[in-house]
């Protein structure tokens, strides 16, 4: 690259390290026209993907090839997502556009340095699958932006170089699948932390034996299964933060471990085999699913989390995701309902959150309080909800800038649900039902 009369490839590099300017270079001289102006951001985004697609493989819709650092675009039978890759000397970046906040995704890596990554939007698997150019670093990296629905997952090389291409495709590279089987493969995941919440609660770490990392998203749940007495036995756990923003770090963590709640109850069959468990026993994970829709927290003023024992699980991410938009939110509450004191999960790290953060509330509610409790009381009903949740007329033709979620045991969600609709805040609101 030439910048008045000099060299000036390792400028571009420093100042722009995501540019593949090798390969799009070789494609023109100047540069791709866009053939029209963009009127949106979401259309800037489409437009820029667009043009990075050669005129010869616009015009063939039914090659599912990919070419060298690009897009792919969409043959008759092939995935709507396109595809981009990006590198530096020392990271490869596979880029995404999912037009989805809550992708469920797992990414596998095989033996010969050959990727799977499996995306589920509602009914449909999308497969990207390839055998990639040289070798790389496991874990790899994942981020979802959930308001563009911007999946990237990036891998560190082993050795710092430009690659001339990805990899190899796979036959069934870009194409959406006949049916789901191969994202609900559970797989195996040892015990690598062990941490008591409450009495009756215990905070679990789990790290896969193979190489598989699951993205799940905010407010979703992941099945955790074993097999006991030669029956399988299965149930959906939220997926927590290992910790929460001023806490103190989980050491050792990795971002594809996987992290839950998890409460005893005595009479089941599951949990008290959980319990017996040791460290570094193994059980199995799999089957991500869940309906909650992060995207329809954007714009809203104030928050409200209502969580009944562990029904906590779902309302950690949400207090992560909300110190990114704290700019935007004017306040969040939680109301967290026990039964006894000690029954409280997490309270010194909630309370520490509070403490940093001024916009945050958290309040204890306690049925069957011993003495000397300062806190309320009581159980939640019509009037402790009126008193808690904001003053609102949907007939006011107004939009409502605040949202509710709840969660706990289903008659307890079942009583949050119908008092939600009974006032006409149920679209401003969410349930997780376990």
């Amino acid at each position: 690259m030439k910048g008045a009369g000099r060299d000036a490839t390792t400028l571009f590099t420093e100042v722009h390290p995501w540019v593949n300017f090798e390969s799009i270079l070789g494609k023109c001289y100047i540069g791709r026209l866009v053939r029209k102006n963009p009127a949106t951001p979401l259309d800037l985004e489409k437009a820029f993907f667009e043009n990075l697609v050669p005129d010869k493989e616009k015009d063939n819709r039914t090659q599912a090839k990919c070419i060298d650092e690009g897009c792919k675009d969409e043959p008759v039978y092939d995935t709507n997502i396109k595809m981009c890759w990006v590198q530096t000397e020392n990271k490869i970046r596979f880029v995404f556009l999912c037009n989805t906040s809550s992708p469920h995704v797992v990414i596998k890596m095989l033996p010969g340095y050959h990727v799977r990554i499996l995306i589920r939007i509602r009914r449909k698997l999308h497969v990207f699958g390839f055998q990639l150019e040289k070798k790389v670093y496991w874990p790899c990296y994942v981020t979802v932006n959930t308001d563009s629905g911007r999946l990237e997952v990036e891998f560190t090389k082993k050795s710092e170089e430009f690659w001339d291409k990805y990899g190899v495709d796979d036959k069934d590279n870009a194409t959406i699948a006949a049916n789901v089987d191969e994202i609900e493969t559970y797989h195996t995941a040892r015990i690598i932390s062990m941490e008591d919440a409450t009495h009756n609660v215990r905070i679990f770490i789990f790290k896969f034996v193979d190489k598989v990392y699951m993205w799940v998203p905010i407010g979703h749940d992941i099945r955790i299964r074993t097999v006991i007495e030669g029956i399988d036995c299965a149930k959906q756990y939220t997926p927590i933060p290992p910790y929460l923003p001023h806490g103190e770090p989980v050491k050792h963590w990795h971002n594809d471990y996987i992290c839950c709640m998890v409460k005893l109850y005595p009479e089941g069959a599951l949990t008290p085999y959980l319990f017996s468990k040791k460290m570094y026993d193994t059980v199995e994970l799999g089957g991500i699913s869940g309906t909650f829709n992060i995207r329809r927290l954007n714009g809203i003023k104030h928050l409200y989390l209502i969580a009944a024992g562990s029904g906590l699980a779902p309302m950690l991410r949400l207090l992560v995701w909300a110190v990114t938009k704290k700019h935007e939110l004017k306040s969040l509450d939680l109301l967290s309902v026990n039964r006894y004191e000690n029954d409280i999960i997490w309270r010194d790290k909630l309370d520490e959150f509070a403490k940093r953060e001024k916009w945050f509330k958290v309040t204890y509610m306690l049925s069957q309080p011993d003495e000397g409790w300062n806190g309320l009381t009581g159980r939640v009903d019509e009037q402790m909800l009126n008193n808690f949740l904001p003053d609102f007329d949907p007939a006011s033709g107004r939009d409502a800038d605040f949202y509710i979620c709840a969660c706990g045991p289903i008659q307890f969600v079942e009583m949050i649900q119908e008092y939600l609709t009974q006032r006409d805040y149920y679209p401003y609101s969410h349930c997780f039902l376990g």
